[in-house]
């Protein structure tokens, strides 16, 4: 029988509606490979006619509208206000590029904030990008790895924390009383250190994209559960 801890109480605010939709899902697969593009490129940046041709749009307004889409739904994140234009129009492509006119065409380079935040974001999904290529080109892959170094290279960064309230995470697991509030299965064991069921809160919203650190917007999950949440 897993053991519960007494009922405490706790005040509880409403989830920000406006972040509702904001989880680690927000991007999707062609949002995805929009970033993986530029974060590939020695520069970081592309015409849209580049883009195109790369990622198989089916023309250069293609690419510009899903550019708008993308920074439509980033932009709270960055603090990011449209200039309004002489026509009326809203400028969003400066949300995420910085630009330039030359002879190939207007040059998008992605900005070193959206580089780092989509890095962070997305880390796993970035590296298992890179893993997939490489599997699909095996010649490729063979060629590289016999002039590799094997020791990593030492990436030195800053980092944003959040100080995450206790009170949340013992509210939460006290609600869950030892169940995956996911798959509704017991949790997989009891922790060592004080004989409790082992789960991780989850937080819906991320707190990276402005998630509350409150009740409603965190879960008790189990391990395969929560890496569920992340990479499934």
């Amino acid at each position: 029988m897993l053991r519960r801890a007494g009922k405490a109480s706790s005040r509880r605010r409403p989830v920000n509606s406006a972040l509702a939709t904001q989880r680690n899902d927000m991007l999707e697969e062609t949002d995805k490979r929009l970033f993986s593009y530029f974060l590939q490129l020695p520069e970081k940046e592309a015409t849209a006619k580049q883009v195109a041709a790369a990622l198989k749009y089916h023309s250069v307004g293609a690419v510009n509208l899903h550019v708008v889409r993308i920074a439509k739904l980033i932009a709270k994140i960055f603090s990011y206000e449209p200039r309004i234009k002489s026509n009326g129009q809203k400028e969003w492509w400066p949300c995420l590029f910085y630009g330039r006119n030359e002879s190939s065409g207007f040059v998008w380079t992605l900005k070193p904030e959206i580089c780092v935040w989509y890095e962070n974001l997305f880390e796993q999904d970035y590296f298992f990008e890179r893993v997939h290529g490489s599997i699909i080109d095996s010649e490729a892959r063979r060629k590289r790895l016999s002039v590799a170094q094997t020791k990593p290279k030492i990436n030195i960064v800053q980092i944003t924390s959040f100080e995450r309230n206790p009170d949340v995470v013992a509210e939460v697991l006290e609600r869950a009383s030892g169940i995956c509030e996911c798959c509704k299965k017991n949790a997989p064991f009891f922790k060592k250190s004080d004989g409790t069921p082992y789960l991780e809160v989850h937080h819906k919203i991320p707190l990276a994209l402005g998630g509350e650190d409150s009740v409603e917007n965190a879960e008790a999950l189990c391990p395969n559960c929560h890496r569920k949440t992340h990479y499934g």
